[in-house]
């Protein structure tokens, strides 16, 4: 037992040793990072603690993403993509995109509810359409971006899997959904304005200017500000609670002062599908009237700011029924900031490899050979960016998994409890949003500003379910 003892103490002590010599190197590796490469350091160091916490503590990861995801990281690793900038550019938001992935993954994969969910109805198809869009990357024409994307594209189904998975009961997932409306609470009402006062908006081509708060762009955080308003005012049709109503018009509010065009209209349409599926599924009739007036709040003040920023003007009702009476005119009317000089790039691409596409990412490295290297390549259409990068599989495949996703939102608005519908509503609205904003902007690229979000609300969606199928099985083993 002596011996036992002392080969036991023996193993502590070197141990011990090897850990305090492993801390000592590491503590010299980072001093000497800081000196010579303080972004870098910082950005690996924080990506390591990103990637444990995802695995160690993965709910409290994506109650912190849900709560920041409007936030741009850049500035903790020297600027937007200062790092690696020979490959493309890297900052903390492709760190912490990378590290949250990586571990969310690793978790879902020895998790029994993760796996079961990755086979499951809602999520199969979107796992069929990750597959297929992985396996493009053999041939494509930047395999590194089309990297980027893919883990971009992964970020909405690993939410919905880990809210699945790690939402056992009523209690976690309200505390999700309530952190996710407090933190949006604090952007909107107090951060936001003090970002303002500091200089946080953007000066655009034509001198507007556009508020962007602590996001990266006016544009991001019109989606960001969308999602939170569609739950927000999802909450109040079904609680009839006033501080969701004035959630909503300080979303609005901002919205207005975004100028984003397509988040204005993706904003309506959510507004008019929450109003009319609560109101004619859930008999909440006092909806009309709260959907009119939020969506009042954001089409009067930002209407006339909208047509200006599209048409160059603000036309006369006569002179708007004209132009909606003739989409050629009224196509041939609107600004598209040069998004017309892309999309006949980017169908060439498509052109060349219809079926199986050139592969993720390529799309942009086509708009990189007829283009400056400083112009963005952006399709600014993800229709012809997945068509060019994926062919019609890939369309037709991502196309399948949003409609299940959508149907699934829908049928549990229509048929399910309240408690279900209170997430449902704001679902089906966020993939149908995502639609209306695929057209003209690129929303693959806002994983954590919009598409987490929607995946957070499907994700509570099954969360319920699984909890209700649970308790049923309980009380029929009981009875």
């Amino acid at each position: 037992m002596r011996a036992l003892a002392l080969t036991a103490q023996g193993s502590r002590s070197f141990y011990q040793q090897t850990g305090a010599v492993a801390l000592t190197v590491a503590a010299i590796a980072v001093s000497f990072g800081i000196v010579h490469h303080p972004w870098a350091v910082i950005g690996v160091v924080a990506g390591g603690i990103v990637l444990a916490v995802a695995v160690a503590a993965p709910l409290a990861l994506v109650a912190f993403t849900l709560m920041l995801g409007c936030v741009d990281l850049s500035f903790m690793t020297g600027g937007f993509k200062a790092l690696l900038t020979q490959m493309g550019g890297l900052d903390m938001n492709g760190i912490r995109l990378v590290g949250a992935t990586a571990g969310f993954a690793v978790y879902i994969l020895n998790a029994p509810a993760g796996r079961n969910a990755i086979v499951g109805r809602q999520a199969l198809p979107y796992v069929v359409f990750l597959t297929y869009a992985f396996g493009t990357l053999a041939n494509s024409l930047d395999a590194l971006e089309g990297a980027r994307l893919f883990l971009k594209l992964m970020y909405p189904l690993l939410t919905l899997l880990l809210v699945v998975g790690l939402c056992d009961t009523r209690e976690k997932l309200e505390k999700l959904a309530n952190y996710l409306l407090i933190a949006g609470a604090l952007i909107i009402f107090v951060v936001t304005p003090l970002a303002m006062l500091q200089g946080g908006y953007e000066i655009d081509y034509a001198g507007f200017r556009r508020v962007r708060g602590v996001a990266g762009g006016a544009s991001t955080f019109s989606f960001y500000l969308m999602m939170v308003l569609l739950l927000a005012f999802s909450r109040f049709v079904f609680r009839r609670q006033m501080r969701y109503l004035i959630l909503c018009a300080g979303a609005a509010g901002w919205i207005m002062m975004t100028y984003a065009r397509i988040a204005f209209l993706a904003t309506l349409i959510g507004l008019a599908v929450i109003t009319l599926l609560s109101a004619f599924t859930q008999k909440q009739y006092k909806a009309f009237a709260g959907g009119l007036l939020v969506a009042l709040m954001v089409a009067v003040p930002g209407l006339p700011f909208v047509l200006e920023r599209s048409l160059g003007f603000v036309p006369s009702p006569g002179e708007l029924a004209a132009l909606v009476s003739n989409p050629i005119a009224l196509y041939e009317s609107i600004n598209w900031q040069g998004r017309t000089y892309f999309w006949p790039i980017v169908w060439t691409g498509f052109m060349a490899a219809p079926v199986f596409g050139l592969g993720l990412g390529s799309s942009g490295a086509v708009i990189r050979q007829h283009f400056p290297s400083d112009a963005a390549p952006m399709a600014h259409n993800e229709y012809l960016r997945l068509a060019a990068d994926t062919g019609i599989i890939g369309v037709g495949l991502f196309t399948l998994a949003m409609l299940v996703w959508l149907g699934s939102a829908l049928r549990a608005a229509i048929k399910e409890p309240r408690e279900v519908a209170e997430y449902a509503t704001p679902a089906a609205a966020g993939v149908i949003a995502w639609g209306v904003v695929a057209i003209t902007d690129n929303p693959f690229d806002y994983y954590m500003y919009f598409t987490q979000y929607v995946g957070f609300l499907m994700g509570g969606i099954l969360a319920l379910r699984s909890i209700a199928a649970r308790e049923q099985h309980a009380d029929r083993r009981l009875s």
